[in-house]
This record gives structure tokens, C-alpha cells and sequence, in this order.
């Protein structure tokens, strides 16, 4: 599933549309003393605090270069949103602009500041900035029916959408979809060995492993 949220004409209309629960988690953050910042040149901390979350997940991710071609190929439609403690990046997120709507195809945070809410203050932070700038849609990407991350994106109002996945061998069309492996107990069980390898090893080797995985 992909979730998408159609976006009023201004933050002051969203502030009111998502919630007492909501709210008070942003107001939360904000009394925790976390602050937002935006800069495109950002990807170094994007990278560290997404590859830090992935490998305590068990999945490899793309190096760092991989973060900065993307916002240099997307100039202006590219942005980095951080969430600091004390100037210590917690939380971050790239953004991408094309056309109305917002997408977000990578934000994470680090594990043990959960008290504090970093990502519903990045969230609501994005979904500010895209009402004020105009934005029709905010697309909040894929999560699978039921999940964690599929609640959190729900109680922002946003709406899901099916995906259909299809695997092509040598052009033709196979039955079998591109998630079925690491959904499956063969992928758990790769993914628990990687939670246990050291984060020097799994920033090393996952820029070479990440690039066969779907």
C-alpha cells in the first residue's frame, strides 16, 4: 500500500484536521526542545541517521553518494528537513518535489529518542511547509497493510492506495512479486544475521548488497 494525503489550502486548516492526539505529540517534541532545520546539504547527517536506523532493522542501504546524486540531480525539488537535540541530528528527511504533491522516500530517526517524538515533529514540519508552498498532495510512500509504519501514516489522515508488484525475467512477466522474498522467512532470517554484524560492516558492504534488493 501507498499512503497519500491530500493537503488543505493552508497549515492552519491541517493543524486543525489531524487531531487532539497529534497536536500534543508535536507540542511534545517541541517541549522536549527539538528544533527543525532545512538544508539541502544535509545528506552526510541524513545518511548517518538512516543507515543507523536500517541496520537496526537488518536492512542494507545505499552509501552516501547514493543520497547526494539524488539532490544534486533534482536541484531545487530536493530538500533535507533535520530534527536536532542540542544540535545532535535525531531525525531526518528527504524530501522531493514534482509537480503538486510531496514525497518523502527517505526519513528515519535514531533509535532511543522515541519519548521525545522526532518524527511527528518532522512530519508535521513537512507537511507545513508543503501546505504553505502550495502542495495538493503529500505522498508518505509504501508500508504493508496493518504495519507500524502504515498506522503512523494513517492518523495524518492520509489514505491508502494499492501497489501491484510483478517480477519481469528476461522480459517476460513472472508471477511471483518483488517483495515475496524479504516478506518472506528466508529474508527474516538474512535480515536477523545483518542486525548482528557490526555498523562498520554493514556500512561497508551494504552499498554492494543494496543495489539487488527491490
Amino acid at each position: 500500500m501507498t499512503l497519500i494525503l491530500p493537503l488543505p489550502e493552508n497549515s492552519e486548516m491541517l493543524w486543525r484536521s489531524v487531531g487532539d492526539k497529534v497536536r500534543n505529540q508535536v507540542r511534545k517534541a517541541t517541549k522536549s526542545g527539538l528544533e527543525v532545520k532545512w538544508d539541502r546539504l544535509d545528506s552526510g547527517a541524513l545518511h548517518d541517521v538512516y543507515a543507523a536506523n536500517m541496520g537496526r532493522l537488518g536492512t542494507p542501504v545505499h552509501g552516501a553518494g547514493f543520497i547526494e546524486a539524488i539532490v544534486r540531480e533534482f536541484g531545487a525539488d530536493a530538500e533535507i528537513l533535520t530534527v536536532r537535540l542540542k544540535e545532535k541530528v535525531i531525525g531526518a528527511m528527504l524530501l522531493i518535489k514534482h509537480g503538486t504533491t510531496w514525497a518523502d522516500p527517505i526519513a528515519s530517526s535514531l533509535p532511543g529518542y522515541q519519548g521525545c517524538n522526532p518524527n511527528m515533529l518532522m512530519y508535521w514540519e513537512a507537511l507545513r511547509a508543503a501546505c504553505e508552498q502550495g502542495a495538493s498532495f503529500f505522498d508518505f510512500g509504501r508500508s504493508a497493510l496493518g504495519s507500524g509504519t502504515y498506522k503512523f501514516k494513517r492518523q495524518w489522515g492520509a489514505v491508502a492506495y494499492p501497489l501491484n508488484y510483478c517480477s519481469y525475467k528476461d522480459g517476460v512477466r513472472q508471477g511471483a512479486g518483488s517483495t515475496s522474498f524479504y516478506r518472506g522467512s528466508a529474508g527474516a532470517l538474512v535480515s536477523s544475521g545483518w542486525r548482528r554484524l557490526p555498523s562498520f560492516l554493514q556500512r561497508s558492504l551494504g552499498p554492494q548488497l543494496r543495489r539487488w534488493i527491490p
